[in-house]
Formats: C-alpha cells, structure tokens, sequence
C-alpha cells in the first residue's frame, strides 16, 4: 500500500482493486465450462529497445547526492552523439496460451511481451495502453466472427521489461497524435500473435505442476552520511535550490534505511502442459 517515489497510495484504489480481482475471481468461477488449450510463440523484435545506455566521456552526470558510480544512463538523450551502445539485450518473443472451446471457438487468450507501457496520452488522461488496445485488437483477429457465452477474452501481461521501452534512441519516429503509438505497437504485436494462432495445437488434455519457493534477498543500505543528506533536502522549502529530483532521491533513501537489511520474496514456477510459466514479484 506504499508508493516509494510519492506518499501512501490511494485508499479508495486499492479496496477497488482487491474488490476487483476477487470480483473476476468469481466470474471466472461461474463460466467454468470444458476447454482445449495450447500455447505458442510469436516474434515482435521491432518494438523492444534497452533504455540503459553506456555512454561516452561525460554522458552521465552525478546523481542528485554528487556520486558519480553509475555506470550506465536511463533514457539518454536521442540520436546523440555522446550514446555508446545499450546495457544489455532485448526480448523480441511474444509467448502466448491459448483456451479453444470443444468445437475449437476462440474462448481466451493470454501474451506475454517484454516491454514496458508506451505512452502517448493527453496530460491527465488515463489509459490501458497497448495492454488493453493488444486485447480488443487480438479479439478482432480471433473471434470478431464467433458467437459464443462467456465471450472470448483477451489479455497481455508485462513480461521482464525493467529496462525495456519503446523508444529507438538510435532513430527517433516522428511525433504521434495521441493514442496512435500505442495502437500501432498493439496492432504489430496481435498481427505477430494472429499469424502463428493456426499452428497452435490445442489439447483436451494436459498435465499441471507448479513449485513455489521464498528467497532471501539482501538489500543496498544507504550511509549515514547519505540519510542525513536526505533529511536536509526534504527540509528545504524551496526546491529550487535542490539538484533535480532530489526529493524523490530522499524519499527513496530514507525508506530504505527505514527496511530491514533483507527481505523474502516468492518465486513461482507453473506448468501447463510443456508449457513453462515462472513469475516474480
């Protein structure tokens, strides 16, 4: 219930939220029916860029408490010259699990793709983004002609996509109206998913496992000196006489002092089928 960047979340969004999944929990217990169900794997590679550069001598600057370790720059200028190459790779796979009703009418769909949200809508709007425009999209390449109860329903998860956006830093697009990113990415990664559906094989049939484990993790503690440096930034009044985001950089100092040297986090591996599914928080 903790946002690290801001302050306490919003009350009244997370009782929605809790409402929300046991809601949907619920209704799918209500449309439990016989199913066939497969899975496959799409490639999508044109929309999957690393946003952590290395950069050339003097491309990176310290951060907001004067240190200078980092050795790598999140979202680097575009088309500059002082751009080195990406911190790491990409992932161009769309994973996808499929649910078929006996007869074979499209009853569900979940993809699975490394990139983060793309963006691109009015100041103040709220959006799915490619997520919920992925799921309308899909729907129309899958189902638009069944008729069926429950309807057919789409979903796209985030896969691991902590450095991965969808910005080429090596060719800036042109300006986009709103929306019109979004919906191109959504549309590109449907078409990907559309053209492998036919080969998927669905099965009446499939054996379940699932494992889960806790492991321990350690934490990065910040010095003395960097807590008593965050508590002088977040009470000065006047933010203009701060380095740039040196508030935010406080805040997320003084709630990891606040933690405990290491915490446990659940790791959970499922299998459908031949089909693997692992998942961190």
């Amino acid at each position: 219930s903790k946002n690290t960047f801001l302050d306490q979340a919003d009350p009244v969004y997370v009782e929605q939220l809790i409402t929300g999944i046991v809601a949907a929990a619920e209704k799918a217990v209500e449309n439990l029916a016989p199913a066939r169900i497969g899975w496959g794997v799409a490639e999508a590679p044109q929309h999957v860029f690393n946003r952590r550069w290395h950069m050339k001598p003097g491309g990176i600057e310290p951060n907001p408490f004067g240190g200078t370790e980092d050795l790598v720059r999140m979202n680097p200028p575009r088309n500059s010259e002082i751009l080195d190459r990406p911190a790491g790779p990409t992932d161009p796979q769309v994973v996808f699990l499929s649910v078929v009703s006996p007869s074979g009418r499209p009853m569900a769909l979940l993809a699975n793709y490394s990139l983060h949200y793309v963006g691109g809508i009015p100041p103040g709007g709220v959006s799915a983004d490619y997520f919920g425009e992925f799921a309308r999209q899909i729907e129309e390449r899958l189902a638009r002609n069944e008729k069926g109860k429950p309807p057919f329903v789409g979903i796209l998860c985030n896969g691991t996509s902590a450095d991965i956006n969808n910005i080429n830093f090596r060719k800036p697009r042109p300006k986009a109206e709103p929306f019109e990113q979004m919906r191109r990415v959504a549309a590109s990664v449907a078409d990907a998913v559309a053209v492998e559906y036919p080969e998927v094989i669905h099965r009446s049939k499939v054996s379940l496992a699932m494992e889960q484990r806790e492991l321990k993790i350690g934490l990065r503690r910040p010095t003395a000196a960097e807590v008593e440096r965050a508590r002088k930034f977040l009470a000065e009044p006047d933010e203009s006489k701060l380095p740039r985001r040196a508030k935010s950089y406080a805040r997320m100092t003084l709630d990891l002092a606040a933690r405990p040297p290491s915490e446990k986090i659940v790791l959970q591996a499922l299998r459908i089928g031949e089909l693997g599914i692992a998942s961190i928080p």
